[in-house]
C-alpha cells in the first residue's frame, strides 16, 4: 500500500518552539534523543523561523512551569467497560435518557479507586466556566477502525486451479513458524524472524492464530495495520479482516487509507465482493486540563443515554470515565496514557498536533467507540456509508452524551443547555472530521 506523502490532515506544524517545549517537559526521558533530532530538523527548515533565543523563550510567563517532575511509569488501565444497551436512531431527539445518579440512588454507577504516587504538577481547577473558543484540538478516526471483507481469491495462473492464497500460504506459514521460534528463544523484541513482504508491504507475522469466535490462521502487523487472513474460509466467514490503527490513520485520512488497502488487496490476488464495518472509533483531543471535564462529571453536569459508568480515580484525581457498550464513550487523560504506554513515536506524533500547546493544561481525549451492533443498527456497513453520513453520526453521538451547564436530576436533563465546553467539543468534531473528508475529495 504505497501512498504519496500527503500534507498533514489536521493543520499541525512542526515548529521549533514546540519541540523545545516537549523536550524540556520530558527531560531525562529516553525520547530526548528523538526530540533533539526533530528540533534540529525543524530549525533548518526554511518555512520555520525561530523568533527568539532560548533564554527569552523560557523567560515567558508560565514557560518555567514545564519543568515537571518525572511521571510515574506504573501502568494503570485508562478505562473499564460498562454494560449498556444500544439506543437506536429512532430515539427522542433530546438527550433525555437517565443520567447516572449518585450511588445512594440505587443505580450502579461504580467507581474504581486506584493508588498512585505519581505527580503531574496540576491542581484541581477552582471553576469550570470560561471561554473555550480558543482551545487547540485535533480529531479523527485514529483511535482505530476494523473492516471485514467477503470475496474470493483469484486463480493462480498456470497452477491447476490453485488460488493466490495457495501461492502465498507457504511464505505465511514459514514466517509464522519463525516468529514462534523467536518467541520461544525469549528474543521476541530483537528478532528479525517472522517478517514477510506481500505486495510491497513488510509485515511481522504473529506466532499464533487470532483469538475469538472465528480463528484466523495468519495475523500480521505492518504499516500501522493488523491484517487477518483465514486459511480455509467457509461460507459466511470473512476471508480477510483489517484493523487500521493509529500509525495508518495519523497522517492519512481513513478514506484514503481504505482505498489504498483495497488496491493492495487487489494486487495480492483477492477480489472483494462485500465489506462490513465492525468497529469505528471517533476521537477529539483538546488541550485543556482533564480535571476541568472530570469536575463536571463528578458534579453530575451531564446527560447520557446509558445509566452505567465506570470511573478510574487515583491520588492525582480522575483519570478516565467510561460509559456504554454497543456505543461506548471514554473520556480520559491522554497525556497520562501516553506516558504509561511508553510509545515514544506515538507520544511525539500526538504532541505534534499542538504546535502552540499549553503544556501545563495537558490533554483530554473524548472518544466514541462504535461496535458492530451499533453500526448495524445505524445502517453503517461500509466505509463509504460512514463517509456519507459522518455529519449525522457526529450530531447523534454528541447528543447521545452531553456535558451540561448545571447538575441534573432524574429525567430532566433535556431542560438544560450544553456546557460551553461541550459546544466546543461539538464544534471541534465537526471541524476536524469535515476537514478529513475535504482533504480526500481534493486529492481526487
Amino acid at each position: 500500500m504505497e501512498m504519496e506523502a500527503s500534507p498533514l490532515l489536521l493543520g499541525r506544524e512542526a515548529s521549533p518552539c514546540m519541540y523545545i517545549i516537549m523536550k524540556d517537559f520530558v527531560m531525562g526521558n529516553r525520547i530526548e534523543k528523538i526530540l533533539d533530532e526533530r528540533l534540529e530538523k525543524a530549525l533548518t527548515c526554511e518555512q520555520h523561523h525561530f523568533p527568539m533565543n532560548l533564554d527569552e523563550f523560557f523567560a515567558l510567563d508560565g514557560v518555567h512551569a514545564i519543568h515537571a517532575e518525572p511521571m510515574d511509569e506504573e501502568t494503570l488501565p485508562d478505562s473499564v467497560s460498562a454494560a449498556d444497551s444500544f439506543v437506536s436512531e429512532g430515539a427522542a431527539d433530546s438527550c433525555s435518557g437517565v443520567t447516572p445518579p449518585p450511588a445512594n440512588r440505587g443505580v450502579d454507577n461504580s467507581i474504581k479507586v486506584m493508588t498512585d504516587t505519581g505527580k503531574t504538577g496540576l491542581t484541581m481547577p477552582e471553576q469550570v466556566n470560561g471561554d473555550y473558543h480558543e482551545i487547540a484540538h485535533y480529531g479523527g478516526y485514529d483511535g482505530g477502525c476494523a473492516v471485514g471483507f467477503y470475496g474470493v481469491w483469484n486463480l493462480w495462473e498456470g497452477n491447476d486451479g490453485k488460488t493466490m492464497l495457495d501461492k502465498i500460504r507457504p511464505e505465511l506459514q514459514a514466517a509464522k513458524e519463525e516468529a514462534g521460534q523467536s518467541e520461544g528463544d525469549g528474543i521476541r523484541r530483537k528478532s528479525t524472524l517472522g517478517y514477510i513482504e506481500l505486495n510491497g508491504i513488510e509485515f511481522k507475522v504473529h506466532a499464533t492464530q487470532s483469538r475469538g469466535g472465528v480463528r484466523y490462521a495468519y495475523v500480521m502487523d505492518g504499516s500501522g495495520m493488523v491484517v487477518y487472513i483465514h486459511n480455509n474460509p467457509k461460507e459466511g466467514i470473512q476471508p480477510i479482516r483489517v484493523e487500521y490503527g493509529f500509525y495508518a490513520l495519523d497522517k492519512h485520512s481513513l478514506y484514503e487509507t481504505h482505498q489504498a488497502f483495497l488496491k493492495w488487496l487487489s494486487g495480492l490476488g483477492f477480489t472483494v465482493t462485500k465489506e462490513v464495518l465492525s468497529r469505528v472509533d471517533l476521537q477529539e483531543t483538546l488541550n485543556i486540563d482533564p480535571q476541568v471535564v472530570f469536575r463536571l462529571l463528578s458534579n453530575y453536569c451531564y446527560s447520557s443515554r446509558t445509566n452505567k459508568a465506570t470511573t478510574v480515580i487515583t491520588r492525582r484525581g480522575w483519570e478516565s470515565y467510561t460509559t456504554g457498550s454497543a456505543i461506548q464513550l471514554c473520556i480520559y487523560d491522554k497525556m497520562k496514557e501516553l506516558f504509561d504506554h511508553q510509545d515514544d513515536e506515538k507520544m511525539i506524533a500526538v504532541l505534534e498536533h499542538f504546535p502552540e500547546m499549553d503544556i501545563n493544561a495537558g490533554l483530554i481525549r473524548i472518544e466514541f467507540r462504535l461496535k458492530r451492533d451499533a453500526l448495524k443498527e445505524m445502517q453503517l456497513n461500509t466505509i463509504q456509508e460512514l463517509k456519507e453520513r459522518e455529519n449525522d453520526l457526529i450530531e447523534y453521538l454528541t447528543r447521545w452524551f452531553r456535558l451540561l451547564e448545571r447538575p441534573t436530576t432524574r429525567g430532566n436533563s433535556s431542560k438544560y443547555r450544553n456546557h460551553p465546553l461541550w459546544d466546543k467539543v461539538i464544534e471541534s468534531f465537526k471541524e476536524d472530521f469535515n476537514r478529513e473528508v475535504r482533504v480526500k475529495e481534493q486529492k481526487k
